[in-house]
């Protein structure tokens, strides 16, 4: 399972590799044609792991059109800001994970700090 941002991040420093997706014609050069995002990025996150179930469900570049939407989506810098808007203002349900990975053997949900202080998160 790939998980997105649950917060904005502050600049590209950590997210430089997705800085071209967000320009025109590179992005869709990049993700639906070449298949940057499956064949080259995620092999290098997740090195030695077989990817073929990955990769299945985007196996022609029309299929890819919802990874390059997606890409374009994470939050950097303010952009794009309606984005930004969502995940600071919230609302949020309750019992939202953080970023851990979906394999991690906690006993309890633990919401990202950030999500825990906002003042929509929905409490049940």
């Amino acid at each position: 399972m790939m998980e997105g941002h649950l917060r904005p991040l502050p600049d590209w420093a950590t997210v430089e590799v997705f800085r071209p997706i967000r320009e025109p014609g590179v992005g869709e050069r990049l993700v639906l044609e070449e298949n940057f995002l499956l064949d080259a990025l995620l092999p290098a996150a997740i090195p030695g792991v077989d990817l073929s179930e990955y990769r299945r469900p985007y196996p022609d570049p029309a299929s890819r059109r919802p990874l390059l939407q997606w890409a374009r989506q994470i939050p950097v810098a303010g952009h794009p800001s309606d984005v930004v808007e969502l995940l600071v203002a919230g609302p949020f349900p309750a019992g939202w994970r953080s970023q851990e990975s979906s394999s991690s053997r906690r006993t309890r949900p633990r919401r990202p700090a950030f999500v825990a202080s906002s003042p929509n998160v929905h409490r049940r």
